[in-house]
């Protein structure tokens, strides 16, 4: 009989977050309780860490998911955040919000490196790391580019 994989996919859950069996979609493990809901998430490529964002009001986290520990929130975020990803090599955290504006943050130091509108004020941004992490593409919700 073969070993089963498990893989560390993390899922909404009310007041946390959930690790799932990529197979069967199984709960693994006891959830991380939060002490709001949980309106948004970013799992870093190597699975290691998990950026957070939670409603009401908004707040940002870096989760440590070896450790499962919580950060401080991150200050400066402007939100609620529309996207979150990590670079490919998970020193780099962008997210970005229904203002209109893209914010670069370094995971080590939890410090924003840069806020840009890069559309019109007040209007959704979206934004993917490229492959190797060197652009930041952002698309806002009247198509623009």
């Amino acid at each position: 009989m073969a070993a089963r994989r498990r893989h560390g996919l993390p899922g909404l859950h009310a007041g946390g977050v959930v690790e799932l069996d990529a197979d069967t979609l199984e709960v693994v493990g006891e959830p991380l309780r939060l002490d709001r809901y949980v309106s948004n998430v970013a799992v870093s490529p190597g699975g290691t860490l998990l950026a957070v964002e939670l409603f009401n009001p908004d707040a940002l986290l870096l989760v440590d998911n070896a450790r499962r520990t919580v950060s401080a929130p991150l200050r400066g975020a402007d939100g609620p955040v529309v996207s979150l990803a990590f670079s490919p090599d998970s020193l780099r955290l962008f997210t970005s919000s229904t203002d209109g504006t893209v914010q670069l943050w370094d995971v080590p130091t939890q410090q924003r490196l840069a806020r840009v509108t890069p559309g019109a004020p007040g209007h959704w941004v979206f934004a993917w790391f490229d492959h190797d992490g060197k652009y930041i593409v952002a698309a806002d919700d009247r198509g623009g580019i």
